[in-house]
């Protein structure tokens, strides 16, 4: 049975979760993480793994699951170890799409994605992250949008991230725990994001203030064949279904 690594809390109740990651056939192991910034869950999770014999991590947050209604979802939880075979060394981390960021939809129905695994170049990965056991780099323990700086130092460290575009997460929860409203929320991303600026000084802003990581992309990507641009979806690495 695969093992899936869910951060908690005392005051999340975990009861639909776990039914959900068991009926796939996961078994979740569950970390406490209450009163403490994500990242220190998220690295004793990390360190974890580094000890063990296994070759990927799967871990995930307490308020979300992979939407198996939608998409490759139930296809991929049930053929786990064959895609994760398919990644090879051209993908250290990857997530999967939410509807926040992501055209679920529309991504959906591009023909590249019905007939193949596709993987999106991406270093914004959140909530669910499934990592080949490559160089132990901690996560941010000191500000929010700590998955986001993960993957950045990643790319820094040489690695890919990216986003499986065949999955969508779907969340079990609207309630925040990590914020006491949303204007606490704005100020703690943009606590963060000042922090990037100074750590990676190429990062840029466009006029919708979304940060813009073109330049480190440039400078830090890994050259490989094996990834092309898809049409209406961005740099991708595929493998045939």
């Amino acid at each position: 049975m695969t093992t899936i690594d869910i951060l908690t809390v005392k005051q999340r109740p975990n009861t639909m979760v776990d039914k959900f990651w068991r009926q796939h056939g996961f078994e979740p192991r569950f970390w406490d993480n209450t009163g403490k910034m994500p990242g220190e869950g998220r690295n004793a999770i990390l360190d974890d793994f580094y000890n063990s014999d296994r070759k990927w991590l799967m871990m995930a947050d307490d308020d979300v699951v992979i939407d198996t209604a939608r998409g490759d979802g139930a296809s991929f939880l049930n053929n786990i170890d064959q895609i994760l075979a398919k990644v090879g060394d051209e993908i250290t981390t990857f997530g999967v799409m939410n509807n926040i960021v992501h055209r679920v939809a529309t991504t959906l129905k591009n023909p590249v994605v019905e007939h193949n695994w596709v993987w999106m170049r991406s270093y914004s990965l959140s909530n669910i992250f499934l990592h080949r056991k490559t160089q132990n780099i901690p996560f941010s323990e000191t500000h929010m949008l700590e998955d986001q700086e993960w993957c950045m130092d990643q790319l820094c460290a040489g690695q890919r991230c990216a986003t499986l575009m065949n999955v969508a997460m779907k969340t079990v929860t609207n309630t925040s725990l990590l914020f006491k409203d949303n204007k606490d929320r704005i100020a703690q991303y943009q606590q963060a994001k000042q922090h990037w600026f100074k750590k990676y000084p190429t990062l840029k802003t466009d006029t919708r203030n979304r940060v813009r990581k073109t330049a480190l992309l440039t400078q830090h990507w890994p050259a490989s064949p094996n990834w092309r641009s898809v049409k209406n979806i961005g740099v991708c690495y595929s493998e045939a279904k």
